[in-house]
């Protein structure tokens, strides 16, 4: 009995590492999301862009179309919020 007591121990180990490493893998896979204040508006309504999910401090562009509007970093959780951009005078319906 006692053999099986000293077998548990390692195994509970590597159960409890390869659980912390799927969680940490989870978390770091995650994809960045963006959400707007606004999906629609007559131009030039402003629209409030907010994102998660990016690396730490990381230097995100935000685009109409084709056109830079923003460069903001997120904060070290990844973040950033309320960025105001002006839907253009060209932007279609």
């Amino acid at each position: 009995m006692s053999n099986l007591q000293g077998r548990s121990q390692p195994i509970n180990l590597l159960a409890s590492v390869s659980l912390a490493c799927l969680l940490l893998c989870g978390l770091a896979s995650a994809a960045p999301s963006i959400t707007l204040s606004k999906k629609s508006g007559p131009p030039p309504t402003l629209i409030l862009v907010s994102g998660r999910g990016f690396a730490p401090n990381a230097s995100v562009d935000i685009y109409f179309d084709s056109k830079d509007e923003a460069v903001v970093v997120a904060d070290s959780a990844g973040s950033f919020s309320q960025i105001a951009i002006p839907a253009p005078a060209s932007a279609l319906p």
